[in-house]
């Protein structure tokens, strides 16, 4: 009797050391995945990490963001493949940011005035032979060239207005016509004749 209970206490005390232990393990195992996510953040959270630094942020302020320090963001961004390709476009962002870039809203016009396709879009336009006589009056008329390309819907800078001059030539020698400068040299000849009187001859 006595070694029987003996035997189920000591079964007892088996199986509390068996349950402990696996306890123990359990909890460890728990903690070691913890660490672990803190160590290795999930795949979308490392992208956003390597966004914000590719945009121009800081290893600290990337870090201010996802809660950990600015040399655990590095550790992070240096195990990822394009970290390289990132810390370059940081870079050039930086350097941009600092050297002052154009505002969006002049870069957004420039590249809306001057795309290919804004380029074929008026050239387009403007070989229909209704545009082509308004522009032609416009410049024998004596206008400007900038104006002449405002008058098709483009900025009226220099390079508009050179692009929209040489355009003009092209078609006018396609068209057979005249060079609008001559004929707007010419046109200005009478007005200045009609405007001399006997008393400015005389006095000329």
């Amino acid at each position: 009797m006595i070694q029987e209970h003996l035997t189920i206490r000591g079964f007892r005390t088996t199986m509390r050391r068996i349950v402990s232990a696996v306890v123990g393990e359990l909890r460890q195992i728990a903690q070691e995945d913890a660490h672990s996510g803190e160590r290795r953040p999930a795949r979308d959270r490392r992208i956003e990490m390597l966004n914000a630094y590719r945009q121009g942020a800081s290893l600290r302020a990337v870090g201010e963001q996802f809660g950990v320090s600015g040399s655990r963001v590095q550790q992070i961004l240096k195990s990822m493949p394009d970290y390289q390709a990132a810390r370059d476009a940081a870079r050039s962002h930086r350097r941009g940011a600092a050297a002052g870039a154009r505002p969006a809203q002049l870069h957004s016009l420039h590249r809306t005035s001057n795309s290919r396709e804004v380029r074929r879009s008026w050239k387009a336009a403007s070989d229909g032979e209704d545009v082509f006589e308004r522009l032609y009056r416009m410049r024998a008329a004596g206008k400007k060239w900038k104006d002449l390309a405002e008058a098709v819907g483009r900025p009226p800078d220099r390079s508009n207005a050179h692009s929209t001059m040489l355009h003009m030539k092209r078609q006018a020698k396609a068209k057979g016509r005249p060079w609008p400068i001559k004929q707007a040299h010419d046109a200005v000849q009478p007005s200045r004749a009609a405007g001399m009187t006997p008393e400015t001859d005389s006095a000329g």
